[in-house]
């Protein structure tokens, strides 16, 4: 079931067996401690209360947290750098392990085995925390009404807000009349 109640179905074959495998084994022989699937919140640094995720896989060791996410499709590469998803999810696992642990490193890793493509990206904390407060920033920004919009079709793509933005509806309107021309 979704999170918004639709039933859908999940077919396991030996495909995709064989790619969650090589995923799993990317992280099953991590030394320390390790987390699945742990719920993460970043609240703080977002406009909208209650902002959660779920860390796939988060590892502590010695004094390096790393964080990697499973990318299941393999329509579109997906990398580690920079990757606002994968900032939001290290950094509610920082703020949840950071008191228990004494983390000096991130590591923040996207898998996607569909791909052959396993990509990482290090930051030293104070370097992560530069990454996360330009995020906050741009968050806060992003939500003000008055905002300058820049629809397009990479950046709108995983919008849900979409349908109601009249940004994007410009530019879907203008991107028919180029068509159609």
């Amino acid at each position: 079931t979704s999170s918004s109640g639709e039933e859908f179905e999940i077919v396991v074959d030996e495909t995709m067996i064989e790619y969650v495998r090589e995923y799993v084994d990317w992280v099953i022989y991590m030394p320390g401690k390790s987390f699945i699937e742990t719920r993460v919140d970043f609240s703080d640094i977002t406009p909208i209360d209650g902002q959660t995720g779920t860390s796939d896989h988060t590892n502590i060791f010695v004094d390096t947290l790393t964080i990697t996410d499973l990318k299941y499709g393999k329509g579109i590469q997906v990398f580690a750098e920079e990757n606002t998803q994968l900032l939001l999810y290290a950094y509610g696992s920082y703020r949840k392990f950071k008191d228990k642990y004494p983390i000096k490193r991130i590591v923040m890793r996207i898998a996607q085995p569909r791909l052959d493509h396993f990509d990482v990206w290090e930051l030293d904390v104070p370097s992560f925390i530069k990454r996360i407060r330009k995020l906050e920033t741009a968050a806060h920004a992003a939500w003000c009404p008055t905002a300058d919009r820049v629809p397009g079709k990479k950046q709108c793509q995983w919008c849900k807000i979409s349908s109601d933005c009249q940004a994007y509806s410009v530019f879907a309107h203008r991107l028919v009349e180029d068509i159609f021309e």
